[in-house]
């Protein structure tokens, strides 16, 4: 009797990064997903009202979009309040994102939003 035992091994790449942005007023494309990638996953994301005075409240917006549908922006926040001096982290676990998919983000106030992610890129 012959017994033949298959293992599965899968070659996989992970590539860990931090990614920074200052918010602008105006709904900027944060991140895309490479198109080389089997997977995206957000592991992270918070944002900082860093206004300098101290006594300034903004809004943040976070959304995520899938490559193939572009113009709709499924929102994680939307204007969400954001007092001075506080941050957010904005998921309660991970984002995964397909090759091409995005984040949005911005800010009601020019230079009050920080917005820091650690993403994983699985090949």
């Amino acid at each position: 009797m012959i017994m033949e035992t298959k293992i599965l091994t899968r070659s996989v790449i992970e590539n860990y990064l931090n990614s920074k942005s200052q918010l602008t007023t105006e709904l900027t494309k944060i991140y895309t997903a490479p198109a080389t990638v089997k997977a995206s996953i957000i592991i992270l994301a918070h944002v900082a009202n860093i206004d300098a005075e101290g006594d300034t409240d903004t809004a943040i917006t976070l959304g995520w979009s899938d490559y193939s549908d572009e113009d709709f922006i499924t929102y994680l926040l939307y204007n969400a309040n954001l007092p001075s001096r506080s941050g957010l982290n904005v998921l309660g676990n991970k984002l995964f994102l397909e090759p091409l998919d995005a984040i949005w983000a911005k800010a009601i106030l020019l230079n009050t939003g920080h917005l820091t992610m650690s993403i994983l890129e699985i090949t």
